[in-house]
C-alpha cells in the first residue's frame, strides 16, 4: 500500500517538476539569444502598403550600448531582397541610392524614415495591405542577428511635434550640425 502510495505521489511531483524544468530552460535560451541584443532595441517598426513590387521599411534604431554598431543587412520572406538605401538632396535633387551599412552610433537613435534611411523591400511576393504584418530579420555588425515585426500601415501624418522638431534638424543642417536621421 505505501509503495503504490509513494508512486502515485511521485507521478504527481513529476508533473510540476517537468514543468519547472522546461520553464527554466527557455528562460535561459530566450535570455541567451537576447542577450547578443542587449545594446540594440527596434521601435517604430512598419512597412509601406503596396500593390506594386517594392515597399520600404522604417524603424528607430537606438544603441544603448558604448561602441557605435552597424545594421549590415536585412532579410524577409515577403519578398526576394532587402536593401539598405537613403535618399539625399544633390544640387536640388533627391536621389535614392543604396547603402553597405547603417551605422548606428553608440548611444544615440538612429531613425529610418521616408525621405531618409529605410530598408527597401525588392520584388514582393504578394500586395502589402494595411494591417498585414512583416517579418524581417535584421543583422547588426556587433548584435547580430534581431528578428522583428512590422505592421504594413500608411505614413501618418507628422503632428504638431514632430513638425517642430523637423524644423529644428533642418536648421542644424544649415548650421552644419550632424545629424543621424
Amino acid at each position: 500500500m505505501a509503495a503504490i502510495f509513494l508512486k502515485k505521489f511521485s507521478d504527481l511531483l513529476m508533473i510540476p517538476c517537468s514543468f519547472i524544468i522546461a520553464c527554466s530552460f527557455m528562460a535561459g535560451a530566450e535570455s541567451i539569444a537576447s542577450a547578443k541584443n542587449d545594446t540594440i532595441t527596434i521601435k517604430d517598426a512598419w512597412v509601406r502598403p503596396s500593390r506594386v513590387e517594392n515597399s520600404a521599411a522604417y524603424m528607430v534604431i537606438d544603441n544603448t550600448g558604448s561602441t557605435l554598431d552597424r545594421l549590415m543587412s536585412a532579410q524577409t520572406a515577403a519578398c526576394e531582397r532587402v536593401e539598405l538605401h537613403r535618399i539625399e538632396k544633390i544640387r536640388g535633387f533627391f536621389r535614392m541610392s543604396h547603402v553597405e551599412a547603417i551605422d548606428i552610433p553608440a548611444e544615440s537613435s538612429t531613425v529610418l524614415k521616408p525621405g531618409g534611411m529605410h530598408l527597401m523591400l525588392m520584388k514582393l511576393n504578394h500586395p502589402l495591405k494595411d494591417g498585414d504584418k512583416v517579418t524581417l530579420e535584421l543583422r547588426f555588425d556587433k548584435a547580430g542577428p534581431m528578428t522583428i515585426q512590422a505592421q504594413v500601415r500608411s505614413a501618418s501624418v507628422p503632428k504638431k511635434d514632430d513638425s517642430a522638431s523637423f524644423v529644428r534638424q533642418s536648421q542644424n543642417q544649415r548650421q552644419g550640425r550632424k545629424e543621424i536621421r
